[in-house]
């Protein structure tokens, strides 16, 4: 039982070590996107939280896609928004 319980725990660890590296680059690369969004709006933002879009496409894997979402505060109203890290469209929620 130990043995099965070792192996598992090797799978998951390296399952969870490919996924942090892919989501380290999108959230890098979202976070340069979003941050020239906001010095060409000329708006005074901040960057309260972004995270990396992750798919399940079935119970063992979890992929990270190209798009990093988040929030952000424009003086004391909050938004979101999502980056595709790749094309470098970006959608807010501001009106």
């Amino acid at each position: 039982m130990k043995k099965i319980y070792c192996v598992l725990l090797i799978i998951s660890v390296l399952l969870f070590t490919g996924c942090a590296k892919g989501e380290g680059k999108v959230l890098k690369e979202g976070r340069r996107l979003i941050g020239e969004y906001f010095s060409k709006s000329g708006k005074i933002a901040i960057l309260e939280e972004i995270h990396p879009v992750v798919l399940r496409p079935d119970a063992d894997k979890l992929i990270v896609s190209d798009y990093a979402a988040g929030t952000f505060s424009v003086g004391d109203e909050t938004f979101e928004f999502a980056v595709n890290t790749v094309t470098g469209e970006i959608y807010t929620s501001e009106l």
